[in-house]
């Protein structure tokens, strides 16, 4: 009886499991079903669109108006049509891409998954956005400037701009893009060429005949760069010199104080740059070094040991410096024989930091690497002397305290030809919350504050990001990354004198596949390919920033009347000078007047019409730094100094005071809060003060305990709140409407405005001269508009302000 009911109960179980299986199975065939046809009808809604675009479009030519923007969004579309079938055909290759991702990874299957659908409804957004901006244009309620087309094959460099059929121009591209007729219309056609010292195959010198040949049968007519590897190293040297790498770093695979360094690129640029002479694959220049840094204190990033070579020179530098043992024992309080018995330790201890012999290694090491740098700059135009160079320097390396990577970046830029670098910018971080959050929706400092540095050392040269991280890097990595914050970015760079831009990165293939650059990396799945709201949002304000560009070429050369002093010499020895600089920064930033930086070079070198040198936080100066200042207000210069400047030398010993800068237009600084009212002040008195005033409004919206931060790693529990004041006007602190301005007539200013707060923002512009009325013009919609207006988090104006 036992046995009956058993095998009665096992075969209901199974009956029951068959029946749930089929139940199961069927279930997940209707949700399939079901998914398939909402993919069909989200497809059907995108073809739908983009045909009631392309008769909008058919509609604006006929009334001659310009659609360069819309083709373009029908353009994107098309490509992420096809992208999106790529990706819904190869969910398992795309996983491995958000397993990477710190935040990311925990629904990394589920990413891949949706990801095609994500680009789908993100296309019906652009699509429905691009519909109602071009109705507008067609019905007469708004109007946009025209867009140029560039053409690669002919843009040149003129007067530090991309100029194109006689006009500035916006060069923008993608690094690693592909190279098609589908990807080049629209998202850049930049030429790229490639040297490395394995060209130079063997001890003989004898090169690389295949490479050679290829290069010099190129008859490429886009402009381009050249890229200098310094990572493709062949193995010869090293069999000369087992110690030929002592001393590499990332990207520099070898000593560059070692003398088989200097054979090897010579010959390298003997051999290869005659062929590039005179084509356009070099008219954008070559790249000299690719993010260089020389870090040498012990717990820094990238930092290692030196070679002998790196040690004997040091000792030679050392004795022209101090002439003697017995003075560079006082000051170090040392006790060497003789310069040749004289050693240090590196990498070297950070508590050393304000030393005597920490300032000498550390400019040290930023002379031997202005050094090597200056031989290849020589060295390449000893074969092509019309030929242009750059260096793709890291501006976070200045903008930061840290100063043992070598780079004398006034020293370089005097090197180079074209102001290279890759600079970064983000609105969240891998790394937690980050100090611009308090009172900013992203960082738009360190962009602004390294490139007016740059643009104050070289003036009269273009500003060329080969490697731009504003979209992605490192630590900051969005799937659908806020257009808003990439619009407001782009255009901010472009007015702080940013000419071109290759945006890191496109990570596909034609086919649609992740380009294979490095293994299962989150940054190939959460660039522009792969979002199209973001991408669109990029491609369209570089649309509109050529569209504008004789204005924004005038907001550019605004002149940078307020300069902020810089000294090497207290960026070496303190541990928070650069801090103390990017609060000055801020202070000044929000005024409307372009700020600049000054040095002992620039003061000395440059004929300067600046109205103020504002010294803050600048204790140590060399007896030079202090004579050039001493110098400008003798010449009639205006210097507000606080009270924590000037004091000592490199060597942290005191300044004779007979040295220091005295005069009529030598004014005290008591503290930061002041400098903004002194500053204002000072050009006010000279007739420097912007002819219009931009005032900023306090509303409720302004209050950040409203604020959320956008950090992946944030919570409201770690948000504390913070009132704002209940002044009208906002205080210096709470200022967060970035503004410059630029005279195009006697009567008329074209006036940028970008809001890097949290919150939309009120404000009123009114004339500087008393019993002026102005009339306002929006150059994004050709509406007039009031003189209070509201801008969004994140949103910029362009306006043309006319004093009546």
């Amino acid at each position: 009886m036992n046995q009956l009911m058993n095998a009665l109960t096992n075969f209901c179980l199974v009956i029951f499991f068959s029946l749930f299986s089929c139940y199961v199975q069927s279930s997940q065939a209707n949700q399939t079903e079901v998914q398939k046809n909402i993919q069909v009808e989200i497809q059907a809604n995108i073809l739908e669109k983009v045909a009631q675009l392309k008769s909008l479009i058919t509609t604006a030519e006929f009334a001659h108006i310009d659609v360069s923007r819309e083709k373009m969004t029908v353009h994107l579309t098309s490509l992420f049509i096809d992208w999106a079938i790529w990706d819904e055909n190869n969910v398992a290759k795309n996983i491995p891409y958000y397993l990477d991702h710190p935040v990311y990874k925990k629904n990394a299957q589920q990413l891949a998954e949706t990801l095609p659908d994500f680009q789908r409804k993100s296309l019906i957004i652009v699509l429905e956005q691009a519909i109602e901006e071009l109705q507008q244009v067609i019905s007469g309620a708004i109007s946009r400037k025209p867009v140029p087309v560039i053409n690669w094959n002919t843009v040149e460099i003129i007067d530090n701009q991309f100029i194109d059929n006689g006009k500035p121009v916006f060069l923008g591209t993608y690094t690693w893009k592909t190279d098609n007729t589908l990807s080049n219309q629209y998202f850049g056609n930049l030429n790229s060429a490639y040297i490395a010292p394995s060209m130079i195959v063997n001890k003989e010198l004898v090169i690389n005949e295949n490479k050679y040949l290829k290069i010099k049968r190129d008859i490429d007519q886009r402009i381009g760069q050249v890229f200098v590897s310094h990572s493709s190293i062949p193995q010869w040297p090293s069999e000369l010199d087992p110690n030929f790498n002592v001393g590499k770093r990332l990207f520099s695979d070898y000593d560059i104080d070692n003398p088989l360094a200097k054979i090897l690129f010579s010959t390298l640029f003997k051999n290869y740059v005659p062929l590039f002479k005179d084509k356009r694959s070099s008219q954008l220049g070559y790249m000299l070094f690719n993010e260089p840094s020389f870090f040498t204190q012990a717990d820094s990033w990238n930092n290692g040991p030196v070679s002998a070579y790196t040690k004997a020179k040091f000792k030679v530098w050392l004795k022209n410096k101090h002439q003697s043992i017995e003075q560079l024992n006082t000051l170090w309080h040392s006790d060497f024989e003789s310069f040749d018995t004289l050693d240090v330790e590196v990498p070297m201890q950070a508590e050393l930091r304000g030393s005597p012999v920490w300032f000498d290694w550390m400019r040290f090491n930023q002379y031997r690497v202005t050094q090597w740098f200056t031989f290849l700059d020589s060295e390449i135009k000893k074969y092509d002397s019309h030929a242009k160079n750059h260096i793709k320097l890291m501006p976070w390396l200045w903008n930061t305290d840290t100063r043992d990577h070598g780079l004398d970046f006034e020293s370089l830029l005097e090197i180079t030809d074209v102001i290279g670098f890759d600079a970064n910018s983000q609105y969240s971080s891998f790394r937690g919350v980050q100090p611009y959050e308090a009172d900013y929706s992203f960082d738009w400092q360190s962009m602004a504050m390294s490139f007016d540095f740059f643009s104050s050392i070289q003036p009269e040269q273009l500003l060329w990001d080969s490697e731009n991280h504003f979209f992605n890097n490192v630590k900051f990595q969005e799937r659908d990354l806020d257009p808003d914050y990439v619009r407001s970015i782009y255009w901010l760079a472009s007015t702080h004198g940013l000419a071109g831009a290759s945006t890191w990165l496109w990570g596909r293939n034609h086919d649609g596949s992740i380009i294979n650059r490095k293994k299962q990396n989150s940054e190939y799945i959460t660039e522009v390919t792969h979002q199209p709201i973001g991408f669109h949002s990029l491609t369209r304000t570089l649309m509109d920033i050529n569209a504008n560009g004789a204005d924004i070429q005038l907001l550019r050369k605004a002149p940078k009347s307020i300069r902020i002093f810089y000294s090497e010499t207290s960026a070496i020895n303190q541990t928070d000078y650069m801090t103390a600089i990017r609060e000055t920064y801020r202070s000044l930033y929000f005024e409307g007047t372009a700020l600049g930086f000054a040095t002992e070079k620039i003061i000395n070198n440059q004929e300067n019409d600046w109205q103020v040198i504002v010294i803050t936080n600048t204790p140590n100066v060399t007896t030079k730094e202090l004579q050039s200042l001493t110098r400008f207000a003798q010449d009639g210069g205006t210097l507000l100094i606080d009270n924590n400047s000037l004091l000592f030398d490199e060597y942290n010993q005191k300044h004779d005071k007979a040295s220091y800068p005295t005069g009529k237009n030598v004014f005290p600084l008591t503290n930061l809060e002041n400098v903004t009212a002194q500053v204002n002040s000072i050009l006010l008195s000279k007739g420097k003060s912007p002819v219009v005033v931009l005032t900023e409004l306090t509303t409720d919206s302004t209050n950040k305990s409203s604020y959320k931060s956008d950090s992946y790693k944030h919570n409201d529990d770690n948000f504390s709140e913070n009132d704002s004041n209940n002044d009208n006007a906002v205080s210096k602190s709470h200022k967060t409407l970035t503004w410059r301005i630029a005279q195009k007539n006697t009567k008329t200013s074209i006036v940028s405005i970008v809001n890097t707060g949290h919150q939309d923002k009120m404000f009123y512009l009114k004339s500087a001269k008393p019993n002026r009325s102005i009339s306002i013009l929006n150059l994004h919609t050709g509406n007039e508009e009031s003189s209070l207006m509201k801008i969004g988090k994140r949103k910029t104006l362009l306006l043309e302000v006319t004093n009546n």
